[in-house]
Parts: C-alpha cells; structure tokens; sequence
C-alpha cells in the first residue's frame, strides 16, 4: 500500500510578499501565479523574492554554529520545511502574518513513479514507499508551480521551479519527525510543484505578506 503524507506535515513558514487581484487576465505575468482565494481564483503578484527567514540563533546547515557566527549559512537560500520562524521578513511576529496555504500532490495521480531523475525517484521510494507528483516534472494533476505557459501564462516554468521562488527545499524537519532519517539531516530537494490557496478575506482585494503553509 503506498504511504499519504498529511498536507500538514508538509507545512513551512515563509513569508512572501504578494498581492491578489479577482478575475486574472489571461495569460498571466511571468511574476504571477494561480491562486485561489476569497472563494474565487485570483492571481499572486510577487513583487520581491520569496524569503525564507533566517534568525540569528538559527543552525540551518546543521554545522554546529549558529547562524550569527556562521556566514555559510546564507551562501544559497534555506528555505526549511517543518520549521517555523518567530518572526517574518519586516521583523514583524509570525503569529500576526496571515496563512498563504501551498498544496502540494503528495500522491501518484498517474501512476508512473516518474521524478526528475532516477535518483530522486529511488530515493523518494526509499523514504516514502512511491514518488509523490509533486517531484514528478509531468505529473497527474494540474498545477500552478512551475507555471504552465500560455494560454493561462506567459512563462512555462521549469520544473523545481516557481517564479521568485528558490529553487530547492530542505525536508529534513518532516522527514526526521517521521522517523526516516536522524534529526539535524538536511535533505535537499527541488522545489515541489504546487497548487496557492488563500483563506483571508482580504487577500483577493490587496496586498500583503503571507506564511506559507
């Protein structure tokens, strides 16, 4: 039987700075991508960089030296999954950011047990019993992240990619609260193809800075 991971485990707190607008014009810009809020589809504009936020006490690379010490810490994004942050990129407390929540296809619609390379897919089937389409670059389901390309927008994405988005993430938290590897593992994949999904009422009508769960 192949193994489901929960939405929630998957959950990450990152900010990203976007703003939402009702009935997306089509295509969209190379900085938007598909959402869905306000019970309606909108399209998020990124108008700086996704930012994974890195506070001084933070060991992201596991190396024994906290990152206020430790400029190899901000060499290349780490943006960590299962990990949330006291504060978001303005230094404001993460608890007054609102919820920006990216689904991720933590299932094999097609069947192919296809990733983006062979060992990718050994590893994922290794860890979890099958290849999620989320590390499929032709998966079973539509999807939002990588971009599809016209007619709904004007950038076809590369997979692992999402427009203003690093281009890998660290599992490590996830998979080492489910017991698959030792705690402090960093587990470096691409950036899984994802679906953008807002409950604030506000999110369809203005900008404004989300975690992203």
């Amino acid at each position: 039987m192949r193994r489901v991971i929960p939405l929630v485990l998957l959950s990450v707190a990152l900010s990203v700075p976007a703003a939402a607008r009702q009935d997306p014009t089509r295509p969209i810009k190379a900085n938007q991508t598909d959402g869905y809020g306000n019970d309606r589809l909108v399209a998020f504009t990124y108008f700086m960089n996704f930012q994974c936020v890195h506070e001084p006490g933070d060991d992201l690379d596991n190396d024994g030296a906290i990152a206020a010490v430790d400029p190899n810490e901000f060499q290349s994004p780490r943006c960590v999954v299962g990990r949330q942050p006291t504060i978001d990129p303005n230094g404001r407390p993460i608890t007054d950011t609102q919820p920006l929540y990216v689904i991720v296809p933590f299932f094999d619609a097609d069947a192919d047990g296809q990733a983006a390379t062979p060992e990718l897919a050994a590893a994922l089937r290794r860890l979890f019993g099958f290849v999620p389409d989320a590390f499929d670059p032709s998966p079973g389901v539509p999807v939002q992240c990588p971009e599809p390309g016209p007619p709904l927008s004007v950038h076809a994405g590369a997979f692992g990619t999402c427009t203003m988005h690093p281009s890998t993430l660290d599992l490590g938290p996830v998979l080492a609260s489910l017991g698959a590897v030792p705690a402090g593992t960093a587990v470096q994949v691409p950036t899984p193809i994802t679906a953008t999904s807002s409950t604030a009422r506000t999110s369809a009508r203005s900008g404004g800075r989300w975690s992203w769960c």
